[in-house]
């Protein structure tokens, strides 16, 4: 048996170091799995719609706000895609996918719809300016259009006549930003929801929109 020898007294100091020395440990541990946790947010959705970051930044930047809340479901772009593809969403018939605001006001909202249409427009309004996006897009501060040919199965006209789908955003209450920023940010945003609609759809070739915006050509 040891007593107050010197080995004794050294192994008891050690072992009291031991006993401290586990709870810190633990704790470094657990404040480091936090910080990783932390460190990797959930992506932002949009009514079922996964945003790019880019997108998602000129989102909450067109609403004034710095988290996003939405009027729709996850369901609601799948709901999106039955109501275009069943023929409940044609012409003037607009459906709405989805309607971002700020958490501190719905009176600055952001309204997203869609609809099929006959044709492209061979003469846009004069207040919107055209870009080369998708079969035509247009956009002003205040709103933004995206004409999108998709060729689906889910059509009754399959994968061999094209449908022309009419997407369009609009900002209720614009923020003070300049009418360029406007009008690149509403054309950012209506692009990262038309793809994940044509996504949705099965379009071929994601209805000829890239998977990644920049900022088109004006016409």
């Amino acid at each position: 048996m040891l007593r107050n020898s010197p080995v004794r007294r050294f192994a008891v100091t050690t072992a009291a170091v031991a006993v401290l020395a586990t709870p810190l440990t633990a704790c470094d541990s657990k404040d480091q799995a936090d910080k990783k946790t932390s460190a990797a947010p959930a992506p932002q959705t949009l009514c079922g719609i996964k945003l790019p970051e880019d997108a998602e930044r000129a989102l909450l930047d067109l609403l004034g706000a710095q988290k996003l809340d939405t009027s729709g479901s996850r369901s609601s772009v799948r709901d999106t895609a039955e109501a275009l593809s069943a023929g409940r969403a044609s012409g003037d018939n607009d459906y709405e996918l989805c309607r971002a605001f700020g958490p501190s006001s719905e009176t600055r909202s952001i309204t997203f719809t869609f609809s099929t249409t006959d044709e492209v427009p061979k003469q846009p309004a004069s207040q919107f300016t055209q870009y080369k996006m998708g079969a035509m897009a247009l956009s002003r501060p205040r709103s933004a259009l995206l004409f999108m040919k998709c060729s689906s199965d889910r059509f009754a006209s399959g994968f061999d006549d094209p449908v022309v789908i009419r997407g369009e955003l609009y900002n209720m209450m614009p923020t003070g930003k300049s009418n360029d920023t406007l009008t690149q940010e509403n054309l950012n945003v209506l692009h990262a929801v038309s793809v994940g609609l044509a996504r949705n759809l099965g379009c071929a070739n994601n209805a000829h929109l890239s998977s990644e915006f920049s900022m088109p050509p004006k016409v």
